[in-house]
């Protein structure tokens, strides 16, 4: 039986310890930008319920009803380019 080198058998531990480490921090990252997802959702029903309550409001300040719904289509617009990345990514 041949012994294999001492360096072989510690590159083969290491890259070993990679693998397992690479799926780690795979896993870590993707449930790190589904928690950015999450937390973009989380803003845009905020400020859709502030737009609802500016719809409501005795007088209308049409500035600040535009402002909210651009702020909605931006965090919305943010939402799916975060999770077309993730599509492409993960």
């Amino acid at each position: 039986m041949e012994i294999p080198k001492y360096l072989t058998i510690l590159t083969q531990g290491e890259k070993a310890l990679s693998d397992v480490l690479a799926k780690r921090r795979n896993n870590k990252t993707k449930k790190s930008c589904e928690l950015e997802i999450a937390k973009i959702e989380e803003d845009i029903a905020t400020k859709e319920t502030s737009l609802l309550e500016a719809y409501s409001s005795r007088d209308l300040d049409f500035e600040h009803l535009v402002s909210l719904k651009d702020g909605i289509d931006i965090m919305n617009r943010k939402r799916d380019q975060y999770l077309e990345l993730k599509d492409q990514l993960f």
